[in-house]
């Protein structure tokens, strides 16, 4: 039993924050966390954190005193504990590595593998339970489910299961199972008949699953190994991935949920947050977090969010970022412009918002801004027009900028450029520094780029759609530029 020692705490604005995020890490140098390679987190009944540790065994923390449990001083079968459940009496269950599964009352130790038990593999993944007390085992050999005298196994040779290698196990409402797999997507148990998602019958973003949670609304979020998250709502499939959101990274190994419906991601880059329409991103660089290979994320009674991380110990988030609530981000095309729209509530310490545009969803540049007209703590409506959009597609993303100088982004909106008769014609961004994408809907006419003295500094034949224009070698300051009927000016930095 070691008594914890002052730990890190900071207190700051983070990238997100409009009011003081308070950081705690407990690591080897500051607590008695035994390793710095963190796997599993739950929380029992009385408050109290359990930690799966790479080669540590358990840790125990009350708020105030560590408590260690290893295979010296315990009945712990193995100290690389990858898996902590606790079950509806209060026992904790600890999967290992290779040594199976051991349950812990508070006093006593049982130790279950495949040479003692109807266990089906020694590789426990994780662990949670039912309504009725079961305990069911995700391991590397199928799905062990354990009634505290009968074992039943499930595998690829007995069952609907597709994959033996099972990552996750997570019960509904209903009691119904969704077993996560390593290569054979996700399977669906209700007692008698399986239910299997792969690709050939869903839009599931990759066919292996790390985590599984459902949210109040009864959406299953799937997270992946490589294609991000997946949410299925029992009807539709929606997936976001970096290429489409703002998550940090597309492997996703945890995700909690807050009372208020907010999502925390963890990814193999640092954390992610999203409240249904901006996201937040923490990493190393620009917040206290240790390590971005984040690997679970527990939301306590309080509201503290708990992380896993590998290499870096455990972290605590305290304290509630009081960003902007955006209740809607929407747009509509119109006969050459595309408008707008988003409605906030909430506002505090809000500078304003600059919209941002790209042809990809990935490089995005700033098209205009837009002032906060609300009052402190209020809501507003908002509306910008782009008068020049892209032939094609156009992404649209609202950069939230806080007097702080910190910012949240939206989610991606896509918008088709509408042209009009005439067609259109524009070249951004201004400022530029070495390079201008001239982008017009009418090719094969000549674009002239001239100083403010009239001199002209280039001129080339605009074959394509969309073209990117070398500009390092002019100096800094205003240019004209002309193209047919078109014209207009952009700032060299």
């Amino acid at each position: 039993m070691k008594q914890l020692l002052p730990v890190i705490c900071l207190s700051l604005c983070a990238l997100s924050g409009r009011a003081q995020l308070t950081w705690t890490i407990y690591n080897t140098g500051n607590s008695g966390i035994g390793n710095n390679f963190v796997y599993d987190i739950a929380q029992d009944a009385q408050g109290n954190k359990w930690f799966g540790v790479s080669f540590a065994g358990v840790r125990m923390f009350d708020g105030t005193t560590w408590t260690s449990y290893t295979t010296g001083n315990s009945g712990l079968p193995n100290n690389e504990v990858i898996s902590v459940g606790i079950d509806g009496l209060g026992n904790k269950w600890f999967g290992t590595y290779g040594s199976g599964v051991a349950k812990f009352d508070g006093t006593n130790w049982t130790v279950y593998n495949t040479g003692n038990s109807g266990l089906v593999n020694n590789y426990v993944q994780h662990i949670t339970h039912d309504a009725l007390g079961n305990i069911w085992l995700a391991t590397s050999g199928g799905v062990s489910v354990f009634n505290g005298t009968t074992w039943t196994n499930y595998t690829t040779g007995n069952s609907g299961l597709t994959d033996n290698e099972v990552t996750s196990i997570t019960v509904d409402a209903q009691g119904n199972k969704w077993i996560g797999t390593s290569m054979g997507g996700m399977c669906k148990f209700d007692g008698a008949t399986w239910t299997n998602y792969t690709y050939s019958n869903t839009n599931l973003s990759s066919l292996g699953i790390t985590t599984t949670v459902i949210d109040a609304a009864g959406r299953k979020w799937f997270g992946t190994p490589g294609g991000g998250v997946t949410v299925y709502n029992d009807t539709t499939w929606t997936t976001y991935k970096t290429q489409n959101s703002g998550l940090l990274n597309n492997i996703v190994t945890a995700i909690g949920i807050e009372v208020s419906g907010t999502k925390w991601m963890a990814t193999a880059d640092g954390i992610s947050k999203f409240n249904g329409t901006t996201w937040t991103n923490y990493t190393t660089g620009n917040s206290p977090l240790p390590s971005n290979n984040v690997e679970d994320v527990i939301i306590d009674a309080q509201g503290d969010k708990w992380f896993a991380t590998l290499g870096g110990g455990v972290v605590r988030i305290s304290g509630w970022p009081l960003s902007v609530d955006l209740l809607s981000f929407s747009g509509e095309t119109q006969k050459s412009a595309n408008t707008l729209r988003w409605q906030t509530a909430a506002e505090k310490g809000n500078a304003g918002f600059s919209i941002e545009k790209s042809s990809d969803g990935s490089r995005f540049e700033t098209i205009g801004f837009v002032t906060a007209a609300a009052g402190e703590g209020e809501g507003a409506r908002y509306s910008f027009t782009d008068q020049h959009p892209l032939p094609g597609k156009n992404c649209y993303r609202l950069k939230i900028q806080s007097r702080d100088g910190s910012a949240d982004y939206s989610s991606i909106l896509t918008l088709e450029g509408a042209v009009s008769a005439g067609g259109t014609a524009r070249l951004y961004p201004s400022p530029a520094r070495t390079s201008v994408t001239f982008a017009t809907s009418e090719t094969g006419a000549q674009l002239y780029i001239y100083d403010l003295t009239g001199r002209l500094q280039h001129q080339q034949t605009i074959g394509h759609e969309i073209t990117e224009i070398n500009v390092s070698s002019l100096p800094a300051g205003m240019y004209l530029y002309s193209y047919g009927d078109w014209s207009g000016s952009f700032v060299k930095e």
